[in-house]
């Protein structure tokens, strides 16, 4: 095996012999542990999807602006473009970003949605009391990671 330290460019060589048995043992362990995994994670992201498939709008109607923008982030996420979106204070932006994008889950192949906010308080809203998420997280089965600035050691300097 080389290993190759990045910061100093120095190479590393280890040189280690086994015999097939303990290689063979090795592999099987591996594989079974990534399996342990595997088949549950797969199973989840199929019913995350079948979930993401079915969900309905959380309200009735959509407000003005709403459907075009949440046809736009759609559309985005399908064709694996990005988009930047400008819009006034109250027209439901989070919503109308959110949804598609947890509509159109299955068409990511890592599965993944990352959703930005500028203030915390915008994430707290969206996380613990918008009752627009707390709509859609009945339907959706989901993982959730928030991250703050002074989580990621953040200072403002």
């Amino acid at each position: 095996m080389t290993y190759l330290e990045l910061d100093t460019n120095e190479v590393f060589l280890f040189r280690e012999e086994t015999s097939r048995d303990v290689l063979i043992e090795f592999l099987n362990e591996t594989v079974d542990e990534w399996f342990s995994w595997l088949i549950p994670h797969v199973d989840w992201i199929a019913q995350r999807n079948a979930s993401a498939k079915k969900a309905p709008f959380p309200f009735t109607t959509f407000r003005a602006g709403q459907r075009e923008l949440a046809r736009s982030v759609y559309r985005a996420v399908q064709n694996k473009l990005n988009l930047f979106v400008e819009a006034p204070t109250g027209m439901g932006k989070t919503l109308a970003t959110l949804y598609p994008a947890i509509k159109a889950l299955p068409l990511i192949s890592d599965g993944k949605v990352f959703y930005v906010f500028t203030r915390s308080p915008n994430m707290d809203c969206l996380i613990w009391r918008d009752s627009s998420y707390q709509e859609i997280k009945l339907y959706i089965p989901h993982r959730r990671v928030p991250l703050t600035a002074n989580d990621l050691g953040y200072t403002g300097n």
